[in-house]
């Protein structure tokens, strides 16, 4: 479950965000060439720099395209599977964008897949739970997605319908290194051993 924290530097979300999704778009195509998947980009352009992790936001930002590109493509194999007349006019799409609202960022990853039970919403941030057959999921991507947007002192919103689509929302502070949380139990580790070295 450990990551590499990495270092805090000004980064465009925006091009962050596209980068990380066309790897999670080429690595499922590369994993199943029927995979076909329509990527909309709306980016704010007014959102410039943000000073982040940007390793540790990428790999947030992966595993959410991840997540997406998945419910997308079962969703087809679904109707596919059920001879569903509306398979022929599905067409499963991602759609990423960006938003300046206030003080805080919006970034919005919305697929139209299967969506999220309500049984399992409240459940999708535990550690090692996970709504995939066991042979493709560990359950640690979102639980260690949140722990990452809450060191940056930011949220998780998640809209959802079952059977029609998902929008997992990050929300970010426009500073996120002077919103960051430090892990306390490391800093209390240490500050236990210099009073001990000290005494």
């Amino acid at each position: 479950m450990g990551r590499g924290g990495g270092e805090w530097q000004p980064t465009d979300l925006n091009v962050l965000l596209n980068q990380h999704a066309l790897l999670a778009f080429h690595s499922a195509r590369a994993a199943d060439p029927e995979f076909q998947l329509e990527i909309q980009e709306d980016y704010a352009p007014d959102i410039g720099e943000v000073t982040i992790q940007p390793q540790d936001i990428g790999r947030v930002f992966l595993n959410l395209v991840t997540n997406a590109c998945y419910a997308a493509d079962e969703k087809r194999k679904m109707l596919a599977a059920a001879d569903d007349e509306s398979e022929k006019d599905y067409q499963p799409t991602l759609k990423l964008s960006t938003r300046l609202i206030d003080d805080r960022i919006e970034v919005h990853v919305r697929d139209n897949g299967t969506g999220i039970p309500e049984s399992a919403l409240e459940r999708i941030f535990n550690p090692f739970y996970t709504t995939k057959p066991t042979d493709q999921g560990t359950g640690l991507g979102l639980s260690l997605s949140n722990d990452i947007i809450r060191q940056h002192g930011g949220e998780f919103r998640v809209e959802t319908e079952e059977g029609e689509y998902t929008d997992m929302i990050v929300v970010l502070p426009l500073d996120p290194a002077a919103h960051q949380v430090i892990d306390t139990s490391e800093e209390a580790a240490e500050g236990e051993d210099s009073a001990t070295a000290s005494s």
